[in-house]
């Protein structure tokens, strides 16, 4: 995180936030409230660029703000929220009148266009107006990489409002996180206690009338207790790949200092990358590939591929519909439908193209309406939640997708699972090795059905090379219920 722009800076928490996370990070930060300017510290000086301004929707003109001096951070533009909000009308645990604002005083505005048109292009824009957020992101024409707002359930109108304007400028995918006075969520519905928490993201994303479906089930605009933050993300604009994990990341990647941490670093995010990848999902690579299975040849994978073959042949996927998990090569879906499979699906983070009519992708933020007889995961969860391929950060992503993978897979189905295999490692930002430690880990709830290229030393191997998983044994398990 290189740039953050801070809409509704108040005291400066969030601003703080990112640059305790990020050191290098520059922050661009917006504050109406003139009391409230001389509150950064002279430490943050240099990080932290802050703007007496009203952020809207157009630039140079004068608007009412009103200040509430007892609450600053309920101080705002906006009448609807003064007259509606729970601040005034009350609610389970507000008093009605619980806010006192002043008479109005002027503060010039400026856009979001335009302080990106002065300041470049953010990572990341959050916006906390209180009930100005949609005059906010109509000042914005263009998307950047993540914007995040805070929401109400008493002002349900205005987040369509900016649900809508969102995706009117480029956004496809949103997540919502916040405190839902509901214990039965959904998981599209991320709960946090705190409501808005700073830099947490939703663990859901979805497109917008899906999320605006779900939400209409859980917000009561007349009980005044829900709320959150809003986050929309630009597929095509991911954020660079950070090449050392956050130091209040770190004891939970290492498992509390039980597996080392290494460092190597790639980057395979970027649109060069995702190009170059693009080249391999033709009708042309398929039917080569096709050919080369049906000589038994291996891919990258080497060894894999050999255990592959002979799992195929001892736990059949004919006339089966086959989930592959992760795809820089269209290899393992190929291989599937030579072995017969009926349709094959691949849950994929970055876009891919389909090239034949049996085989289909999503991303991970997509539903998909099938339970799966079998799965396959060759050398791609232990990549998942480095960052490596623009996915978010997750200590766990690995441990997370296995357990998603027996919500799509059938009572009994068959999981064919590859990974890096030695002594536990993680080599950031590239992969996990598995060994005593983290491998039990990935295959509890499991029932063990065959093996393949396991030794009495596998766990036992030092991988001192972060660029090298040629070792990746097979492990055949079925989905216990």
């Amino acid at each position: 995180m290189k740039k953050v722009f801070d809409i509704g800076f108040n005291v400066g928490e969030f601003s703080r936030a990112c640059i305790l996370k990020y050191p290098s990070c520059e922050v661009v930060a917006v504050e109406a409230n003139p009391n409230l300017i001389p509150s950064v510290p002279p430490e943050w000086h240099r990080s932290i660029k802050l703007l007496n301004l009203a952020c809207s929707e157009k630039r140079g003109e004068e608007i009412n703000f009103y200040v509430e001096k007892r609450q600053s951070g309920i101080s705002t533009a906006s009448l609807e929220f003064i007259n509606n909000s729970r601040f005034t009308k009350g609610s389970k645990f507000l008093q009605p009148s619980s806010a006192m604002w002043s008479n109005p005083i002027k503060v010039e505005t400026t856009t979001l266009d335009s302080l990106i048109e002065h300041y470049g292009e953010p990572d990341l824009i959050k916006v906390d107006v209180e009930g100005h957020e949609l005059a906010v992101v109509n000042g914005l024409s263009k998307t950047v990489p993540n914007i995040c707002l805070e929401w109400i359930e008493e002002d349900y109108e205005s987040l369509i409002g900016i649900l809508n304007r969102l995706e009117y400028i480029g956004y496809k995918e949103f997540g919502i996180i916040g405190y839902f006075e509901e214990t039965n969520l959904p998981e599209e519905l991320t709960h946090s206690e705190e409501g808005d928490p700073y830099l947490k993201q939703p663990k859901k994303y979805l497109n917008k009338d899906i999320l605006i479906k779900i939400l209409n089930n859980y917000i009561v605009p007349e009980r005044r207790i829900n709320y959150g933050m809003i986050y929309a993300r630009d597929e095509k604009k991911h954020q660079k790949p950070i090449d050392k994990i956050p130091e209040d990341m770190l004891n939970a990647y290492s498992m509390g200092g039980s597996i080392p941490v290494k460092y190597s670093y790639r980057d395979d995010s970027t649109s060069e990358a995702q190009e170059a990848m693009d080249k391999n999902y033709t009708k042309e690579v398929c039917e080569d590939s096709l050919q080369r299975i049906s000589m038994g040849q291996h891919n990258y994978y080497g060894a894999t591929d050999f255990y592959l073959y002979e799992a195929f042949k001892e736990h059949p996927i004919k006339n089966k519909d086959v989930c592959v998990m992760g795809s820089a090569h269209p290899w393992y879906e190929i291989m599937c439908l030579f072995f017969g499979a009926k349709s094959v699906s691949v849950i994929e983070y970055s876009k891919r193209k389909s090239f034949h009519e049996k085989i289909s992708y999503f991303q991970p933020h997509e539903k998909i309406n099938i339970k799966f007889d079998a799965c396959l995961s060759i050398s791609s969860f232990e990549h998942d939640g480095l960052g490596r391929y623009g996915d978010p950060l997750n200590p766990n992503g690995d441990l997370e997708a296995m357990k998603k993978i027996k919500q799509i897979l059938k009572p009994q189905g068959v999981m064919f699972l590859a990974l890096p295999v030695g002594k536990d490692a993680l080599w950031f930002n590239v992969h996990r090795v598995y060994g005593k430690i983290r491998f039990p880990k990935m295959i509890e709830g499991w029932r063990t059905l065959d093996k393949y290229g396991f030794n009495d030393s596998s766990f036992d191997m030092e991988i001192n090379n972060g660029d090298s998983t040629m070792y990746q044994p097979l492990i055949v398990l079925e989905n216990k219920i």
